[in-house]
């Protein structure tokens, strides 16, 4: 199933335009950029993967993703390494194998709550996002329950009336995953199992009977 889904109703042309025009103005000296640059370029793969050629990703890009996993796991920096390794599973699937110790998955479980408790929506569904492609079982172990799923269903439908589609795109891919039974990362972005009855209310999604995709 598309990512989209349901949420579809956003222009598709103003929210993929959005997306490419900061990519282009990303600078791969800038950390910041380094980031959002992979970030974004994973939402686009996921919203658009018929689009997915006008990423333009070659060697460099490969290069520059990998230097920067080493040096945020050596800095023992695991909010932006699963910022950077989902980013990664999407543009290059199966390249690469990430790990999370306990010490590190609980510097970031602490991270996601100082987000909830800020009310930091869009920053806190990202981090969950980044931890159920990479490492999905961490997800499981935390959590959700009903308020956030309604929080941020609320924010959507905020960014969809004031026409905030690059945010409402990226929050909107977020809630898809998250509600998703099962993921699987392939050349195409993601193929999503989704509850047969999709409730971005419901708490944390029912694990799947089966590990197989069709």
């Amino acid at each position: 199933m598309s990512v989209r889904g349901e949420l579809g109703r956003q222009p598709d042309d103003e929210v993929r335009q959005s997306i490419k025009q900061r990519l282009g103005s990303c600078d791969f000296e800038n950390l910041g950029d380094v980031i959002k640059f992979f970030n974004l370029s994973a939402q686009f793969k996921i919203l658009f993967p018929d689009h997915v050629s006008e990423l333009n990703l070659d060697d460099e890009t490969t290069q520059v993703i990998d230097q920067h996993l080493e040096m945020f796991k050596s800095f023992n920096d695991p909010n932006n390494y699963l910022g950077l390794a989902w980013a990664s599973e999407i543009l290059f699937p199966g390249r690469c194998e990430f790990e999370l110790d306990e010490a590190r998955w609980n510097n970031y479980k602490g991270f996601l709550e100082d987000q909830r408790q800020e009310d930091r929506i869009g920053i806190y569904t990202s981090a969950l996002t980044d931890l159920k492609i990479v490492l999905p079982e961490y997800v499981n172990r935390y959590g959700l329950d009903n308020k956030i799923w309604q929080d941020m269903k609320d924010k959507l439908d905020t960014f969809r009336g004031e026409e905030k589609w690059l945010v409402f795109g990226e929050l909107a891919s977020n809630l898809k995953v998250l509600a998703a039974e099962e993921i699987k990362t392939t050349d195409q972005g993601l193929e999503l199992v989704m509850p047969k009855q999709e409730n971005f209310k419901e708490a944390t999604p029912p694990r799947p009977e089966r590990k197989e995709l069709n």
